[in-house]
């Protein structure tokens, strides 16, 4: 039976009481102390103080998908033949990295014997599943979960008959390309022609650099002309409020509520929504004149910019830009300026 969020929380809640949010290893830290995963029941762990068995895992079957730091096994067995998938949730990381898993068959400990299925690092916090295919019936496998580049996570892991999240070990069916203007991304991406039967629409996530998380920022329906045939080409755009480095999947929802990657934008463009933003500021001085020029940030008076400069011509015009000023929260500006031949000076403040 598959557990609601309810029951999980309980389990998280039971977790940290009897095995403490720092300290403590779970039992399942050795392979001896494996744990018994029940088909499409979720369990909650954590990598906290987990440590390596290095006779019991081989580096080189792994090669560089894995760095091995705090680790723990899993079992699963299968009932029929068939596709099983491994749901990973509600990931709780120091670094925000996630986890790694290994999914392989084998005597435990018997490094000779292993036969890796698949090997996932994940480099998000996103809810993740890893397909398994082909796995015979009545057979139990090996799961190795460790923490991303030496991440330490909490995380719930079910291994079952239907997936939950974003995709890990399928190839992307299209491309994703991008353009980048002031404040927005443009996204376009074409579809196979082998899935356009199956997809009803696209969904559009997006995850900024300091987030955990992707979300969903949009739905793009799938479009059929009069004659049932597919549209190739599909755009979206993005609006953001404030500079950042953002990462974007998009997937494809299937009639049978399957999702399919369709593929990932991860460029790290540092995009600015105020870059052609500027304030003019007359300086009425005749020419060849020793002048100074001070701006303020009005709401602390704390200096931004000291120009000394010599007027070119009479009542010069400077077009100073504020974009990287308004990006920092800076609304209000105090400007003095100085003519440093006559000792006068004169001021006042603009928004931005």
């Amino acid at each position: 039976m598959v557990q609601t969020i309810s029951q999980i929380m309980v389990q998280t809640i039971f977790l940290m009481l009897t095995c403490g949010l720092v300290s403590g290893q779970v039992p399942n830290d050795k392979i001896e102390n494996r744990l018994p995963l029940t088909l499409n029941q979720w369990h909650v762990s954590r990598t906290d103080s987990c440590t390596v068995q290095w006779n019991c895992v081989d580096e080189s079957l792994t090669g560089k998908c894995i760095d091995y730091h705090n680790d723990q096994w899993f079992t699963f067995t299968t009932a029929a033949a068939g596709t099983y998938y491994v749901n990973i949730a509600r990931q709780q990381c120091r670094d925000i990295r996630g986890v790694q898993l290994v999914v392989l068959e084998g005597t435990p400990c018997q490094t000779t014997t292993y036969r890796i299925l698949t090997c996932v690092s994940l480099a998000s916090q996103d809810d993740i599943y890893v397909q398994l295919d082909s796995l015979k019936p009545s057979h139990t496998y090996l799961l190795n979960v460790d923490g991303y580049l030496h991440d330490y996570c909490r995380f719930s892991i079910q291994v079952g008959g239907q997936p939950q999240g974003f995709p890990m070990n399928q190839s992307a069916t299209g491309t994703v390309t991008a353009n980048t203007e002031a404040g927005f991304v443009d996204l376009f991406w074409k579809t196979d022609a082998n899935n356009s039967s199956q997809l009803l629409e696209f969904q559009i996530f997006r995850r900024m650099q300091s987030e955990a998380q992707s979300k969903q920022i949009g739905t793009v329906v799938l479009k059929r002309d009069t004659h049932g045939t597919t549209q190739e080409l599909y755009q979206f755009r993005d609006t953001l409020a404030v500079p950042a480095l953002c990462f974007y999947k998009i997937v494809g929802q299937t009639t049978d509520d399957k999702t399919i990657l369709i593929g990932e934008y991860q460029k790290q463009a540092r995009l600015t929504r105020f870059a052609d933003s500027f304030v003019r500021i007359t300086v009425p001085y005749k020419l060849n004149t020793n002048a100074t020029l001070l701006i303020y940030n009005a709401l602390d008076d704390s200096l931004i910019r000291k120009v000394n400069f010599v007027t070119k011509e009479t009542n010069t015009e400077i077009r100073y830009g504020t974009g990287s000023l308004i990006e920092k929260g800076i609304r209000k500006l105090r400007i003095k300026l100085i003519n440093q031949d006559t000792g006068k000076s004169q001021e006042w403040t603009v928004d931005i």
